[in-house]
């Protein structure tokens, strides 16, 4: 295959950045296979037959850095207009990747580079050395591992917030959707069955659907470029020292946190069955589809924590884990599958967390044709309600009918979850100083981190 760049004016649809630690036959033929499905989709009429032949047309569809061995800044050059150039950078999610190693950030520096042709980016702090990027467009994931493996491994957090790896349920089904989840792309590419032609073929019309961003004006340095996973973001205002600032008559406000506990969404499953893909709807997405798509729409970051009430430990790690959403104003919904509810010491767990002033939601699933949970839950509805002292902080409902009232539910749950955070937050305003300066209340910090939301 040819390593020729493309022309400005014939740039790739994609950029393909993956970590050289995942290069093997199977990357290979996952992004050959990539490009001949755009280019069938776009009815370029390039057989895969005469491939060879053909090699200076797909290398117009998508583009990868063959020569990552090579040290030459032309080469790098090269590599860094493409970017600038391309429509969408499609990752290859791994841990790799998001290696910390200073000696494995050519990945980081790729993504830096796309992301400074897109002037709507930003970056908020979720803690004193803690970024999150919002605003991030045309950049795709391909999840090359397993969802579960790769969420073991420390993550950066200013890069995957908001940039959800979940396929696209416009284009695939439920089915496809969970084992791309559970198994990984490189897996299911090893068999090439079915269900990898659906992944491709998904992939390929989200490149198609892409808009095109403005070309960056030149190539970027890939020497000066920073470790965008890793290092603090360069658009973070530097706060000037307090010595200078009292040098020339200026009280210095002190920064006001952005809280952002709002913008993450945590899906907490509590089922005997931790088996994977949980589907309480037969024949219908999963609960952890079901909330990644919500969470791609609103453009919230999200967490899944699966969790068994037959485990010993089960309450204090059910708490704990409600405890931390809380304190971080996040937005916890308790996923409960209603055959735990025919279990007294499990009815007893669950109920008690109606009892404690924490901002969550509990939704209970219940497909309308499975009669058994549909009686179980009618006959214990009086004890799924909170507390009179946490009425205005738990949210309960309970889903009986089909996915489409469940997913209406979850909405529903999130919303009401939110508007507790920010009636019951606590307002504080520090007496003016000498400046003048006032602090805003702490209220409206919420609000500003939720309005996106």
């Amino acid at each position: 295959m040819s390593d020729a760049v493309p022309a400005r004016g014939e740039v790739p649809y994609f950029f393909l950045s993956y970590s050289r630690g995942d290069g093997d036959r199977h990357l290979d033929r996952f992004f050959e296979d990539l490009r001949f499905k755009v280019a069938d989709q776009l009815g370029k009429g390039i057989h895969k037959e005469n491939a060879r032949a053909e090699a200076d047309k797909l290398d117009k569809i998508g583009f990868r850095d063959r020569e990552g061995v090579k040290t030459g800044e032309e080469w790098r050059a090269k590599i860094a207009a493409q970017i600038q150039n391309t429509k969408v950078l499609v990752c290859v999610y791994s841990a790799n990747f998001f290696s910390p190693e200073r000696s494995h950030e050519f990945c980081a520096k790729e993504f830096a580079a796309f992301l400074k042709r897109n002037s709507d980016i930003r970056y908020t702090r979720r803690a004193a050395n803690e970024f999150e990027l919002q605003g991030a467009r045309n950049i795709l994931p391909v999840l090359w591992v397993k969802e579960r493996d790769l969420k073991r491994v420390k993550l950066p957090p200013s890069v995957l917030r908001l940039i959800q790896w979940a396929l696209s349920r416009s284009h695939v089904d439920a089915r496809v959707s969970d084992e791309y989840l559970d198994k990984g792309m490189r897996r299911i590419a090893m068999r090439r069955s079915g269900t990898y032609d659906d992944i491709v073929g998904s992939l390929a019309a989200r490149i198609i659907e892409f808009d095109r961003l403005p070309a960056g004006d030149s190539p970027p340095d890939f020497e000066r470029l920073p470790n965008v996973f890793w290092d603090p973001p360069e658009e973070q205002p530097v706060e000037a020292p307090a010595s200078e600032s009292a040098a020339h008559g200026i009280a210095p406000e002190p920064p006001i946190p952005t809280v952002q506990g709002p913008k993450r969404l945590l899906a907490i499953e509590v089922r005997s069955d931790t088996g994977d893909p949980w589907t309480p709807y037969a024949g219908q997405p999963s609960v952890a589809a079901l909330f990644e798509e919500i969470a791609s729409e609103r453009e919230l970051a999200f967490d899944r924590v699966k969790l068994d009430p037959a485990q010993g430990n089960f309450v204090e790690q059910i708490k704990s884990v409600l405890e931390e959403a809380t304190s971080e104003n996040a937005r916890p919904i308790v996923v409960l599958d209603p055959r735990c509810l025919d279990h007294a010491d499990w009815r007893e767990a669950v109920t008690g967390l109606l009892e404690r002033q924490w901002f969550i939601g509990l939704v209970i699933p219940v497909d309308v044709t499975d009669s058994e949970s549909v009686s179980l839950v009618n006959n214990i509805r009086s004890m799924l309600q909170p507390s009179e002292d946490a009425k205005d902080w738990v949210v309960v409902r309970i889903s009986i009918g089909a996915i489409a009232e469940f997913r209406t539910a979850v909405i529903s749950v999130a919303d009401e979850i939110l508007a507790r955070i920010v009636k019951n937050a606590e307002v504080r305003r520090p007496p003016t100083t000498p400046g003048g300066w006032n602090r805003r209340p702490r209220i409206a910090n919420i609000l500003d981190s939720a309005r996106s939301a």
